[in-house]
């Protein structure tokens, strides 16, 4: 298997790092290794600051971000290298991406200035609903059920036609922070806020039907499904259950992503840090591991075991 984060270096200098490895997490196979053990590979450029992270196989992912100072919003990772999309680029080449999400090679969404563009394993095709705002995120259960979000509110994509969310009342603000997240079509997940600016607090779920506020008891940078429990990362890193967050990790400095498998195999990016949960601990990876200087953000991570 292999895990991807990505990170940048404070000093307006873009770098790109990725870990390639093999196995996956100790004693789900005879044979493979323990993620701790893995092998680490740095891979640097001057790509830019990359948001979101997304494959359908360890020789098909996609990273996705800014385009300031940059040659291309998305590269592709065949197995051997990472490029950039050029039949995206061709039509689509100066659209800064926020998100991305996809159900296999063929059938893919991004999201990002203005923008709702879908794959279908030939073409990249503009699905972008007529909002006028920039989109944010993006999450679905099936192709013919996907949800964006942008700064003036939700959408729902039925595979034929967008429609506006009624739901979820008005009062509420979503801002470059706001991200999706799910299990199924009735098990949706949204972090919104009251105020314009700053990390989200209120966490919507939808159940099949509307959208309803949960929980605000905490901030949180991004919420993620994880073997269909939801967690998310900001100045820790907390796992929704029974209707209320519990915190899982915390004084580990700001956090912008988490992946995984299953409660047993968990990876967290954020500023400075790696970290791993395997079921009973945390161990931090720190940059100097390797042989990174200085400070860095890691922004995102994804991987395949």
């Amino acid at each position: 298997g292999e895990v991807f984060p990505f990170g940048i270096r404070l000093i307006f200098v873009f770098i790109f790092a990725f870990i390639f490895i093999s196995g996956c997490s100790k004693g789900v196979e005879p044979g493979f290794k323990n993620p701790r053990e893995y092998e680490w590979e740095v891979i640097r450029s001057n790509w830019g600051y990359f948001k979101a992270i997304w494959g359908s196989s360890a020789s098909d992912v996609y990273a996705v971000g800014s385009v300031v100072e940059i040659e291309a919003s998305m590269y592709h990772f065949d197995g051997r290298r990472w490029e950039p999309v050029r039949s995206f680029l061709d039509v689509f080449k100066y659209v800064p991406l926020r998100d991305i999400y996809g159900f296999g090679s063929d059938d893919i969404f991004v999201v990002g200035d203005k923008k709702v563009i879908h794959f279908n394993g030939k073409f990249w095709v503009d699905k972008t609903p007529d909002t006028g705002a920039s989109f944010l995120s993006v999450w679905g259960s099936r192709s013919d059920d996907v949800w964006v979000v942008d700064y003036n509110g939700l959408y729902h994509y039925d595979g034929s036609k967008w429609e506006k969310d009624t739901t979820i009342g008005s009062g509420y603000y979503f801002n470059f922070y706001s991200n999706l997240a799910g299990v199924d079509s009735d098990e949706v997940y949204l972090f919104g806020s009251r105020e314009k600016f700053g990390i989200p607090n209120i966490l919507f779920k939808f159940d099949g039907k509307r959208w309803s506020v949960v929980d605000s008891s905490i901030h949180a940078y991004k919420i993620r499904v994880i073997d269909k429990t939801l967690y998310a990362v900001g100045w820790g890193v907390w796992v929704f259950k029974d209707g209320k967050w519990l915190e899982r990790l915390y004084g580990c400095g700001f956090l912008y992503d988490i992946w995984g498998t299953d409660k047993s195999n968990i990876w967290v990016v954020g500023l400075s840090a790696i970290y791993h949960y395997n079921g009973r601990d945390w161990v931090r990876f720190d940059p100097l591991d390797f042989g990174l200087e200085g400070v860095w953000e890691f922004t995102c991570v994804w991987g395949t075991k």
